[in-house]
């Protein structure tokens, strides 16, 4: 760990990546759900920004 994100850190051939990619792949299936769906992500009722976030609706179409 002493080149841990310094300059002499460096990539290894031998690294198992996979997991890393699978969490790509969620991630960007989720976002393109996001993207072309017509839903916004909503938060929790109680939420401290849920106020916030109705206040905006009429920007978003009433979303």
């Amino acid at each position: 760990m002493a080149c841990y994100h310094q300059a002499c850190d460096a990539w290894s051939p031998d690294w198992d990546v996979r997991g890393a990619a699978e969490d790509v792949a969620l991630l960007y299936t989720v976002g393109r759900s996001l993207a072309f769906s017509q839903n916004w992500p909503q938060w929790k009722a109680g939420s401290e920004f849920a106020a916030i976030r109705a206040k905006s609706a009429a920007v978003r179409g009433g979303q």
